[in-house]
């Protein structure tokens, strides 16, 4: 008949449709942040001679116009700067800034020449293995919601199985997002941020680092593409949730 509606909310199919692929992909990225976790490179490397880190002091790097910030004179440098800053001010916060910049860098350097011989985990706490034990709690959440997910959406089932599965799913879905802020948290909490402003530091052999410990920014980016996804897919669980109250 013309009038009559389709039983099936178009939407909502439409969002099913979407949420698929949006649950394997965060599926996929958890399955991958759990495997690079699984070892961490800055505990296993040993820190060795300040050459392999760095290039050769004098044919770089922390130069400001025509002189060079060493530990020696950046205090002078600061004092000085802060001295000449009472006529020019938009100077002086430009300074002061790449002095800080500066100060960092060489902070990292002097824990390179400190921790000689001691592994690398002591200048970069990545906090890998309280990600990958979060990141196996949310895998075997993912792997729980299958089969709720399959068994609530069986026809003719039993009342007294759809509401147990829904209660479960419910309190699943809660865990799984708990976990997530708290991988969420152990993220920003750890040194990724620091070990990418110090691979913009002068003078550092950034290629060194960026073919040693890849696993770092592989393991950054699957984190984010996991966020996505996960985020996505709850939005759109929340937009199929509203359509069967239509």
């Amino acid at each position: 008949m013309y009038g009559e509606k389709n039983p099936e909310c178009k939407p909502k199919s439409c969002i099913k449709f979407l949420c698929v692929p949006l649950d394997i992909g965060a599926f996929v990225c958890i399955c991958i942040i759990v495997s690079l976790s699984s070892n961490n490179p800055f505990k296993s490397h040993i820190i060795g001679a300040i050459d392999n880190y760095f290039y050769d002091f004098s044919n770089s790097t922390f130069e400001d116009d025509n002189s060079a910030f060493n530990n020696s004179n950046i205090k002078e440098n600061i004092n000085h700067d802060n001295k000449i800053s009472q006529n020019f001010t938009n100077y002086k916060n430009l300074k002061l800034r790449r002095l800080e910049s500066d100060s960092f860098c060489i902070d990292l350097r002097e824990s390179f020449m400190r921790n000689e011989m001691k592994r690398l985990s002591y200048i970069f706490d990545l906090n890998y293995e309280t990600i990958r034990g979060i990141s196996i709690a949310l895998l075997v959440i993912h792997l729980v919601l299958i089969p709720l997910v399959f068994l609530i959406s069986v026809k003719n089932k039993d009342n007294f199985c759809v509401i147990a599965c829904a209660l479960l799913c419910f309190l699943v879905w809660i865990a799984k997002y708990v976990l997530f802020l708290i991988l969420f948290h152990y993220f920003e909490k750890g040194d990724i941020g620091k070990f990418d402003n110090f691979l913009d530091c002068k003078g550092v052999r950034k290629e060194f680092f960026k073919d040693k410990f890849s696993n770092v920014n592989k393991l950054r980016k699957c984190f984010i593409a996991f966020t996505v996804f996960n985020l996505l897919s709850d939005i759109f669980g929340k937009v199929e949730s509203i359509c069967d109250f239509e």
